[in-house]
C-alpha cells in the first residue's frame, strides 16, 4: 500500500482537488477545445480518487470539491457537482455488484406500512442493515418497481452505486416480478392511523360534543348540528320523551346530520388533508347520502347562504337534541332571493292616487 493510500481519505481527496485545480489553471490560456479536454480529464481523475475516498469512509460533501473545480474552470458549481457525481457513480459501478445480487445478499426486512385510511398510499421501508430506503405506492411515485429508480434511491440513502441488474432482470416486467418476491419474502406488515382516519374521528368527536337542533337556523346560530330524527325506537329500546325541550339523542334516533362547513375545514387542516380527501374518506366509510354526489350544499338561513356538510345518521349522534331552541321572532326573516316568498313580499302599500 502506498503512502497516498495510507493517508486520511479527506487528505487524499484535497490533494486530488489541488492537482485538478493546478491542471485547470494551466489550461486557462489554451483554446476552448484544449480547455474542455483538460476539464474532462481533471474531473475524471478527481472523481476516481473521490470514489475511493468515499469507499474508505469520507463524508465530505461533493459540493466542496465542485466549488474548487468551478473556480478554476469554465464550469459553474452546479455543472461541476453534476459531473463529479456522475463520474463517481461510474467509477463505483465499474467494480460494483449487480443490483439484484446486492439486494438479495443485504436485504434484512421490508416494513410494509399501511394505514387505516380507506384511500391510501402504502409505504415500504427497505432495511439493508447499514442503508435504509423508503418507497411509496401510487401512480407516478418514484419507487422500487423500476430498477434504475431503486438503484438511485439506494445510492442517495448512503449505499453503494451498484451495477445494472443481471441481464435476465433488466426488463421492466422481469424486475417487477423479482422485487415483489423479495418484498413478500422479507415483508413485515405494520398498520398506522392515517391522516384521513384522524380527520374523520376529529369530526365525529366534534359532533358528539355538540348539541343537535331540529331547526336549521338554530343549528347555524348556536354553532351546532342540524338533525333529522326518528322517533320510533327499535324493539326493546327505551323511548325518548319527545315533548321535552332538550332530549336524548341515541344513535338509533339520528337519520340525517348537517354540519357547518367550517368544522370539515378545521378537521382537514388539523391533519393536513384536503377537504376532497376527507369527503372521499367519508364516502368510502358509507357516511354520505347515496342520492348525492357531494356532501356540501348551500342553504338559505337567516337572510344569508350558509354551507353545510350532509351526512347520514350512521356518522355520530350529537350530545343532545332540541327541536326548537330559539325564542326569536322570525316572521319577518328575509326570504331567499328568487323564491315565491320573495316574489310575494310586502314592500308597503302605495295609494292609487299618489304620483
Amino acid at each position: 500500500m502506498t503512502d497516498d493510500q495510507d493517508a486520511d481519505p479527506f487528505e487524499r481527496a484535497m490533494s486530488a482537488l489541488e492537482a485538478a485545480v493546478t491542471t485547470l489553471e494551466a489550461a486557462q490560456d489554451a483554446n476552448i477545445a484544449v480547455q474542455m479536454k483538460k476539464e474532462q480529464e481533471a474531473v475524471e481523475e478527481l472523481a476516481d480518487t473521490l470514489a475511493g475516498c468515499y469507499a474508505d469512509g469520507m463524508n465530505a460533501p461533493e459540493g466542496r470539491f465542485a466549488k474548487g473545480i468551478a473556480e478554476a474552470s469554465r464550469l459553474n458549481k452546479t455543472e461541476a457537482k453534476s459531473l463529479i457525481t456522475r463520474k463517481i457513480q461510474e467509477a463505483e459501478a465499474d467494480d460494483g455488484q449487480p443490483l439484484n445480487r446486492w439486494v438479495a445478499e443485504n436485504l434484512a426486512e421490508v416494513r410494509v406500512i399501511r394505514t387505516t385510511d380507506h384511500v391510501q398510499d402504502t409505504r415500504y421501508v427497505w432495511d439493508f442493515g447499514s442503508t435504509t430506503v423508503e418507497t411509496a405506492s401510487g401512480e407516478g411515485r418514484r419507487g422500487h418497481f423500476g430498477w434504475p429508480n431503486f438503484r438511485d434511491l439506494v445510492y442517495e440513502s448512503g449505499g453503494p452505486y451498484l451495477d445494472d441488474p443481471e441481464p435476465d432482470l433488466r426488463d421492466g416486467s422481469e424486475w417487477r416480478s423479482w422485487i415483489v418476491t423479495q418484498e413478500q419474502a422479507h415483508g413485515v406488515e405494520k398498520v398506522s392511523t392515517g391522516p384521513r382516519t384522524n380527520a374523520v374521528e376529529y369530526l365525529k368527536k366534534r359532533v358528539r360534543n355538540a348539541d343537535g337542533y331540529g331547526n336549521l337556523r338554530d343549528a347555524a346560530d348556536m354553532q351546532g348540528v342540524y338533525v333529522e330524527v326518528n322517533n320510533d325506537p327499535p324493539e326493546d329500546t327505551e323511548p325518548v320523551d319527545t315533548d321535552a325541550p332538550e332530549q336524548k339523542c341515541p344513535e338509533w334516533r339520528v337519520d340525517l346530520l348537517m354540519l357547518p362547513n367550517e368544522w370539515a375545514k378545521d378537521a382537514a387542516e388539523e391533519f393536513d388533508v384536503s377537504t376532497r380527501a376527507l369527503q372521499n374518506e367519508l364516502d368510502a366509510r358509507g357516511f354520505t347520502l347515496d342520492e348525492t354526489t357531494s356532501v356540501s350544499s348551500q342553504e338559505w338561513v337567516g337572510g344569508r347562504y350558509e354551507t353545510f356538510w350532509t351526512l347520514n345518521g350512521d356518522f355520530a349522534p350529537p350530545a343532545a337534541y332540541q327541536p326548537e331552541a330559539s325564542t326569536e321572532e322570525r316572521e319577518n326573516e328575509p326570504a331567499e332571493p328568487g323564491s315565491e316568498s320573495d316574489d310575494d313580499a310586502d314592500y308597503g302599500v302605495i295609494d292609487e292616487g299618489s304620483d
